[in-house]
């Protein structure tokens, strides 16, 4: 299919050809008939793009400082790459989106296969949505009109929040599409409303449209209350711009006790002097609505009680349908052009370069061809099993994120593995990969990937909740394994893979290499700091401190069913590095919380020798603060490890420090040993006991 991207790095715009979009159970697969440019926010989004990296620096100045910090504690090779993969992700551009359901994951209820519906989905052929993003459209509702909805949704939260009444006065700044909107829906209150803006053409075309419009001039305040007879009700800010201008007029039009909404991307540095004399109430109306931004409202399909959110976004969308139903409202007249899909160049110079184009619109095939195409056919785990040859290293990705992309692909390719295909669920981050590291195949389908003849080898970097399934696929068909950490979330996972993997009768798994992406254990700091601690005769005391940094509220790790949480998800990094520099097994384990604070924790840990390790892990510090450091008290002997860069040791003979420019998690090593260890025929890199050890203590800590 094709899904328009843009270069963050370049802000080139191009048309990939990416496989259908895979749909969970939660989930609607639509065909795109048409999807809308917002013109504001895309050349908003292009003109950052084409900003050089100082350029953009400085109009982001929290993550430059991030990038900073990272060069002190990872270093400058390993940030620089890290900054310049990050710029190279596409991005999708458009939100508002009508088309056909064609496919339904197996929970959505609400809905059927050919609803039209309107959604806040890219510009792409096919799209992916959820329920709460997603609105059934009416067949008295033109498609032209409807795909407005989602931006003129935008609008209406922004008139919902000045809360206008019958015959109050309003003024709009900023007479783009999302000002002329609310023009009109404060029209369609019973409002009086005048458009300002200081472009002439905007004015003029708002006249056209049969709106009261005024350019800005020294004459304005004089203007308005000559319309009104006194100052307004009330202004909304839909312009865009950096300038303190937007709310210093607005500041002057409205009357004392007034009130002010924001909804564009504009300065807003208030006067407390003149706020405080009129008694002037100020809001900022965000998106379409409650809802919006929030991960278990719009991923999770959590919906506001009615009686608590009056008007969610999804709500809102169904209020703009509504209102165009019963012809209260009509958008067809803002459209200024339709284009085909293929030819977005023509599309996106037309509006960088006339100011009057308003609405334009893409328009998509409606081929028979492509809609079958989308169809799944699902896989038989029964056939033929694969024969694993030692010396075959045809290698699938199943998931393309940021770290697959950054740290394990490249690592394989290094490695001289032969990559086969890549899978990912948009096909967008896959086509990334694909061309970046020379893939044969890029996928949405994973399950026909696992049961490909053309791999031996699967590694899996998906999000954590289907990592036991792919296992559990992949050992079926004698596919040597690698799995970034955890290998499962839960404990039915766990004996399901522990019950396959010792069946080896039935699925000969001795034949299969399988490891859990526990990389630290090859770090060279580790490998030495092993061999050093084998002199030493008595137990080990470890004392590793994690400064994990805060995630934000919505971020899939902390979903227990998603992620398992942090401590299933990450921890078990460090509990079986310990278990590995012990050399025995874990006898007893417990978890103490550190202060009130999520992810704040210690976990103690005793071996069968003796040893003990307390993993201190915390959420809540710095980012310029070193996010590793692990201490080991042994013998008369001290060792500390400082972010896999450099290690001290005190009280040991022949031996002092061990210091690199950059860090060193031992990725590299264990890819390269995970090679020898398949075409050697030689053991596991990682006993099978203790990755089983180490997922069930997690498990039972979390």
């Amino acid at each position: 299919m094709k899904q328009l991207l843009l270069n963050i790095r370049s802000g080139e715009i191009y048309v990939q050809d990416i496989p259908i979009p895979n749909i969970n159970n939660d989930e609607i697969l639509i065909r795109t008939k048409q999807s809308l440019i917002s013109s504001g926010t895309e050349k908003m989004l292009i003109n950052f793009g084409k900003q050089n990296y100082l350029e953009k620096a400085r109009g982001q100045p929290e993550k430059f400082k991030m990038v900073m910090d990272k060069i002190k504690n990872d270093g400058l090779i390993p940030t620089y790459r890290s900054v310049k993969n990050k710029l190279e992700e596409p991005m999708q551009l458009g939100y508002c989106n009508i088309g056909e359901i064609i496919d339904l994951g197996k929970d959505v209820i609400d809905f059927k296969i050919g609803d039209r519906v309107i959604s806040n989905s890219p510009h792409a052929e096919f799209v992916v949505s959820k329920k709460n993003l997603t609105c059934k459209v009416d067949n008295e509702v033109n498609d032209d009109d409807a795909v407005f909805t989602v931006l003129a949704s935008i609008s209406l939260q922004a008139v919902r929040s000045i809360k206008p009444e019958i015959s109050e006065n309003y003024c709009v700044i900023g007479a783009g599409l999302v000002g002329i909107i609310c023009g009109k829906l404060l029209e369609t209150s019973g409002c009086n409303v005048t458009l300002i803006d200081n472009d002439v053409e905007r004015i003029t075309r708002s006249k056209k449209l049969g709106l009261d419009a005024i350019i800005v001039d020294d004459n304005i305040k004089s203007a308005i209350e000559n319309r009104y007879l006194n100052k307004v009700d009330g202004v909304i800010i839909s312009a865009s711009t950096e300038s303190n201008t937007p709310i210093e007029l607005a500041t002057d039009l409205v009357r004392n006790k007034g009130k002010i909404i924001s909804v564009g991307k504009t300065a807003i540095n208030i006067s407390y002097n003149d706020f405080f004399k009129k008694e002037l109430s100020f809001g900022v109306s965000r998106s379409y609505g409650p809802g919006r931004y929030d991960f278990k409202y719009e991923k999770k399909n959590y919906d506001y009680p009615l009686e608590y959110v009056r008007w969610t976004e999804n709500r809102n969308f169904q209020s703009i349908l509504n209102l165009l139903n019963k012809n209260k409202i009509i958008f067809r007249d803002l459209i200024s052009k339709k284009y085909r899909i293929d030819d977005f160049k023509s599309a996106y110079e037309d509006i960088l370069k006339d100011k009057s184009y308003l609405g334009v619109l893409f328009e998509y095939d409606s081929a028979q061809d492509s809609i079958q195409a989308a169809q799944k056919t699902p896989i038989n785990l029964k056939r033929e099993k694969v024969d694993n040859k030692f010396d075959n290293l045809n290698t699938s990705f199943i998931g393309c994120g940021n770290y697959s992309r950054n740290f394990l692909i490249p690592i394989f390719k290094k490695n001289k593995f032969n990559l086969v295909d890549v899978v990912s669920k948009t096909g967008i981050s896959g086509q990334l990969a694909k061309n970046k590291f020379s893939f044969q195949k890029n996928s949405t389908n994973a399950n026909e990937t696992i049961g490909s003849l053309d791999n031996n080898i699967v590694v899996i970097t998906t999000k954590h909740d289907t990592h036991a399934k792919y296992i559990i696929q992949a050992m079926k068909y004698k596919k040597n394994i690698f799995v970034e950490k955890p290998m499962a979330i839960n404990s039915r996972e766990i004996n399901e893979i522990e019950k396959i993997y010792l069946n080896t009768k039935e699925y000969k798994t001795e034949e299969i290499k399988f490891v859990v992406g526990f990389n630290r254990r090859f770090s060279p700091h580790i490998v030495k700091l092993k061999s050093l601690l084998k002199n030493n005769k008595k137990n080990k005391n470890f004392v590793y401190t994690i400064n994990a940094g805060k995630l934000d509220e919505g971020h899939w790790t902390l979903d227990k069913k998603i992620g398992g949480g942090r401590l299933i998800g990450e921890v078990c990094h460090f509990i079986d590095l310990l278990t590995f520099l012990s050399g025995t097994k874990i006898i007893n384990y417990d978890k103490k919380p550190i202060t009130n604070i999520n992810n704040n924790y210690s976990i103690f840990l005793e071996f069968e020798d003796n040893s003990t390790g307390v993993i201190n892990y915390l959420s809540d510090g710095n980012k310029a603060f070193p996010k590793e450091k692990l201490t080991v008290f042994s013998d008369g002997s001290v060792f500390e490890i400082d972010n896999f860069k450099k290690m001290s040791a005190y009280g040991v003979k022949n031996f002092k420090s061990m210091n690199f420019w950059n860090q060193d998690k031992g990725l590299n090593e264990m890819v390269k040993q995970f090679k020898d260890s398949i075409k050697k025929n030689q053991n596991n890199l990682i006993s099978f006991e203790d990755i089983i050890s180490v997922s069930k203590i997690c498990v039972e800590l979390s």
